[in-house]
């Protein structure tokens, strides 16, 4: 069997995504739109229909001559299903190739419960969205997973130091005979918001995803930056001030478990849970107000620092934190932003758009990044 050939399948992935940006094209539009050539085009297109990801569309206006033929982008021709793997709640989706959701599942997290749970709760998950008569348009399966995935372990699953590296996607792969791929949860989220949600079409995005803890994901260029070992994203270990504290890192800061413990912190006897933290600010608790202050500026001063190095035009909240935070949170760092970038432009900061199943999503997005390239904004 030959090895797929780069070049035909990078320009596959740009023809698909031209169509999918504009939906329906003729073969002429397409070949000046890509830069590729006319037989080239042609070529690509006969595949797309034949693979189910486009189907014809009647002609278009004669230019000369003969009408051209009209093709259209079929997000229900092909499917993708994706995991979320997190601490509290596990999920699955079965998307279209727009990430609309077609069907879903989700419980409580077994991830903490040993690598033969995890397992087994993956597939339970995927048997539960994977659908019979649709099985043969499925892309494949991604995987998004609250732990550190490295490169140099095969990007196996490890959520504890003391854990053997499991090979999740290798063995999911296997179990489906589909193809699957495996990345850190807000890596995945970040993917998923550039490809479907707050950032499409954006070159450069900072996503930063705020739940138990804090992460991020870059993308430059319209890819995600994964660095060395595939070991970025790990925000939440950014050292920030805190009033009449050492530095400390974002995670005790700005993750739900942080933001609870500065609060149960100044009320002995009290136990907050996140949510009410920020009802209790807006509401003007001088406690709650006091903590949210602490959360915004430590949040405001790490994103900053951020935005200096990697120049993203785009800042995306995501995460339960900063769906409960809102504007409490995204004010001060648009403040800062604006007032401390004397040079260059200074980036939007906005909410996710994908909701509680970000995750899910994101890693969804994680198959089908590669199937279709996005027209990037200029």
């Amino acid at each position: 069997m030959s090895e797929p050939n780069p070049v035909r399948a990078r320009n596959t992935a740009v023809v698909l995504g031209l169509l999918r940006a504009h939906r329906t094209m003729s073969r002429t539009e397409l070949a000046r739109r890509s830069g590729l050539s006319l037989p080239t085009v042609m070529e690509i297109v006969e595949q797309l229909l034949a693979d189910g990801f486009v189907r014809a569309a009647g002609s278009g206006p004669a230019t000369g001559g003969r009408p051209s033929r009209l093709y259209e982008f079929d997000p229900r021709g092909r499917f993708a299903i994706g995991v979320s793997l997190g601490t509290h709640t596990a999920s699955a989706v079965l998307t279209d190739l727009d990430a609309t959701v077609v069907d879903e599942a989700s419980e409580p997290s077994e991830l903490l419960d040993g690598p033969d749970a995890t397992v087994a709760q993956t597939r339970r998950l995927i048997d539960r969205v994977l659908p019979a008569p649709r099985r043969d348009r499925v892309q494949g399966i991604g995987l998004g997973v609250a732990a550190l995935v490295l490169d140099s372990e095969n990007r196996a699953l490890r959520p504890h130091a003391d854990w053997p590296a499991v090979p999740l996607r290798s063995l999911i792969a296997q179990h489906y005979g589909l193809g699957a791929e495996i990345e850190n949860y807000a890596k995945a989220v970040s993917v998923g918001e550039h490809r479907f949600g707050a950032g499409r079409g954006r070159r450069n995005m900072l996503c930063v995803v705020l739940q138990d803890g804090v992460g991020a994901g870059l993308i430059s260029d319209g890819e995600l930056y994964r660095g060395d070992d595939g070991a970025a994203g790990r925000f939440g270990a950014t050292l920030v001030h805190l009033p009449g504290r050492p530095r400390v890192p974002l995670d005790e800061v700005a993750g739900a478990t942080g933001i609870e413990a500065l609060a149960n912190a100044r009320t002995p006897g009290r136990r907050w849970r996140v949510a009410e933290v920020f009802t209790a600010a807006e509401a003007g608790d001088p406690t709650a107000r006091a903590v949210v202050g602490e959360v915004g500026a430590a949040l405001a001063e790490a994103i900053h620092n951020a935005v200096v190095l990697a120049a993203p035009d785009l800042v995306v909240l995501s995460g339960n934190v900063a769906s409960a935070g809102g504007a409490l949170l995204a004010d001060p760092v648009r403040e800062l932003l604006t007032h401390a970038l004397t040079r260059g432009r200074t980036p939007s900061v906005v909410p996710g758009a994908l909701g509680e199943q970000a995750g899910a999503i994101g890693a969804a997005a994680l198959l089908l990044q590669n199937t279709f390239v996005d027209p990037l904004l200029p």
